[in-house]
């Protein structure tokens, strides 16, 4: 799977210190607390009733432990702590989650933040089975009742599974969860934590099925099932183009920049030449991509359609005006003008 490492450390400290803020917001000196809601009770958390759960000194550890992990896991991202560093710095964190377990092995939170520890070390198996232990207590525990448990829980299974390339999987749990805390939501609909957490959710469906899409399309493409990859890449292509805000972190990160480039190369694969042309055009109307540019410069310049092709190498050398690529083009296209007798 190709992902870079800033992304993971950016993913996870991001979400993981939504819940750790929330559990310092009053801390020093005062007691560590958490705002939470019972989501079996009619009486829930809103703008107008604070519901405080105060946690045990072996949580409060497990509290700062997880910040100072994710303090470090921000500066790996930056460069300022090498990921050797990091590692042992998580491999740390889960010595003393594992001492406090011994302590107190029915502590839930100390088991969500060592599944959090192996995603920050990157071992996405091991924090899925942790995770999958927990959920069952979830249901059955009181710490059901803790929203903020119960979100950072959900999603830590979701990055876990997106991290195996489990896109459907992911999906799935995504789905579930947004389903979940929008009834809760709709019982409290001036709960401002609870619409954070619904909009969360349901950025992460829209985000999933794109890069679900894309992966699928992938494994559509190798087995030259060209018809198929095509119409997955067009749902990634739709769903971009309908929540344009929601896959920004896809563009980056999972290479949903350049859909009609994909769907071009399949084209051209698939000797459908026209239809490949119309892809690239689309890219580089979409964001100037030079690979597209380059692949059109390519098929013109095959045709022998020169005009055309020197139009591509100038839009080229807009972008980057010493692509060696074009300049290598237009020497090719002198000399072939030269042996054709066609004057400048």
């Amino acid at each position: 799977m190709k992902r870079s490492s800033l992304f993971v450390a950016i993913t996870v400290f991001s979400m993981l210190t939504f819940t750790v803020r929330s559990i310092f917001a009053e801390y020093i000196p005062d007691p560590v607390r958490i705002n939470t809601v019972d989501v079996d009770s009619p009486v829930l958390l809103s703008a107008e009733k604070n519901i405080n759960f105060i946690l045990d000194k072996d949580e409060e550890k497990v509290a700062i432990i997880s910040w100072n992990l994710q303090v470090q896991n921000a500066k790996s991202s930056m460069g300022e702590v090498s990921s050797e560093d990091l590692i042992n710095e998580a491999n740390e964190a889960i010595k003393k989650y594992e001492e406090i377990l011994r302590a107190k092995p029915d502590c839930i939170y100390v088991q969500i933040e060592m599944a959090s520890a192996y995603l920050v070390k990157k071992e996405f198996d091991k924090s899925e089975q942790i995770i999958r232990k927990i959920l069952p207590q979830l249901k059955s525990s009181s710490y059901n009742k803790l929203l903020l448990f119960r979100d950072l829980t959900l999603f830590n299974l979701g990055l876990a599974l997106e991290y195996q390339d489990k896109y459907t999987d992911a999906c799935k749990v995504y789905e579930n969860a947004y389903k979940d805390f929008l009834k809760v939501l709709k019982k409290n609909p001036n709960n401002i934590r609870l619409k954070e957490i619904v909009a969360k959710y349901e950025k992460l469906i829209w985000q999933v099925s794109v890069k679900m899409h894309i992966k699928d399309a992938e494994k559509f493409a190798e087995k030259k099932n060209y018809e198929q990859a095509i119409a997955l890449y067009g749902k990634a292509q739709k769903i971009k183009e309908k929540k344009p805000d929601f896959i920004k972190d896809v563009e980056l990160y999972s290479d949903g920049s350049d859909l009609y480039k994909k769907m071009g190369d399949i084209y051209r694969e698939w000797s459908k030449e026209r239809k490949a042309i119309e892809m690239y055009e689309k890219q580089v109307s979409e964001n100037n991509d030079i690979w597209s540019y380059i692949k059109l410069l390519e098929i013109y310049f095959e045709n022998k359609n020169y005009k055309k092709s020197e139009e591509i190498i100038m839009s080229i050398f807009r972008i980057e005006p010493e692509n060696k690529i074009a300049k290598r083009y237009l020497e090719e296209i002198k000399q072939a003008k030269k042996v054709s007798g066609i004057k400048e």
